[in-house]
C-alpha cells in the first residue's frame, strides 16, 4: 500500500499529467460502452509507472529553486546573518543543536564559508526530519510535506504537461471532424483540456510552490517544538 505522500505528490502529478491522452484514448476505443473504463484504467497504470519519473523531475527542479531562493527554506530559518527577529532563530536554532546534537555554525562561520554553513544546516535539518517522521502522530508535518512535493512535482511538469493537453485538444478536434466519432465526448475532452491548461498556466508557479515550501518550513519548527516539549 503506497503512503499518502507517494499518492499525493507524485502519483497525482503523474495522472495529472497523462490525464489528456487516457480521455482521448477512451475517445478513440472500441466498443463506446467501454471505452471510458479503458481510459480510466490505462491512465491510473500509466500514472503508477511514471511516479518515480515524475519524483526525480522535482528533485531535479528542487535543486535549481534552491540555489534561486539562497537555500532550503527550512535551513533559511536558521541563518543568523541578517536573520530577525533574532529571538525566534536563536529558539530554532536550540532546537535543531538538542535534536541533532550537534553545534551549528556561527555568524563568522557563515560569513566566511556560506556553502559550508548551508551544508551544516541541511546535514542538521535531515537528520531531525528523519526523527520526526517516524513519528506516526505527526500529521499536520506530513501533509504539509506532500502539499510542497506535489506543487514541486507539478511545476517540474508543467511544460510537459501543457504540451500535452494541447495537442489532446487538437487530436479530439481532428478526430471528430474527420471520422465524426462521438462529437459529444470530444466536446467534453476539449473543455476538460482547456480546463487543465488554465491550471498549468495560471495556478502552477515558482511562487505557488514557494509558498508551499515556506509554510513546511513553518510548520517543521512548530513539530519540532511539539515533539521536544511533549510529556
Amino acid at each position: 500500500m503506497p503512503s499518502a505522500y507517494v499518492t499525493r505528490a507524485r502519483v497525482g502529478p503523474a495522472a495529472l499529467l497523462i490525464a489528456p491522452l487516457a480521455a482521448l484514448l477512451g475517445l478513440i476505443s472500441l466498443p463506446p460502452a467501454g471505452n471510458g473504463a479503458l481510459g480510466l484504467g490505462t491512465g491510473a497504470a500509466v500514472a503508477w509507472l511514471l511516479a518515480d519519473a515524475v519524483a526525480d523531475r522535482g528533485r531535479r527542479l528542487q535543486v535549481e529553486l534552491f540555489t534561486r531562493w539562497g537555500g532550503a527554506p527550512t535551513s533559511r530559518l536558521l541563518w543568523l546573518s541578517g536573520a530577525s527577529p533574532p529571538d525566534s532563530v536563536d529558539g530554532r536554532r536550540r532546537a535543531i543543536e538538542r535534536a541533532a546534537s550537534i553545534t551549528l555554525p556561527t555568524v563568522a562561520a557563515e560569513l566566511s564559508d556560506a556553502d559550508s554553513a548551508m551544508r551544516t544546516y541541511d546535514d542538521a535539518i535531515e537528520t531531525v526530519r528523519s526523527t520526526l517522521r517516524e513519528d506516526q502522530s505527526n500529521t499536520i508535518l506530513g501533509d504539509t510535506n506532500a502539499s510542497y512535493g506535489a506543487r514541486r512535482n507539478l511545476l517540474a511538469c508543467r511544460d510537459g504537461a501543457r504540451i500535452i493537453a494541447l495537442a489532446s485538444a487538437f487530436a479530439a478536434a481532428a478526430i471528430t471532424v474527420v471520422f465524426g466519432t462521438r462529437p459529444k465526448a470530444a466536446t467534453g475532452i476539449i473543455a476538460a483540456d482547456a480546463a487543465l491548461l488554465a491550471f498549468w498556466q495560471l495556478q502552477v508557479s515558482e511562487a505557488w510552490v514557494k509558498d508551499a515550501a515556506d509554510r513546511y518550513a513553518t510548520q517543521f519548527f512548530q513539530t519540532l517544538h511539539k515533539y521536544q516539549t511533549k510529556p
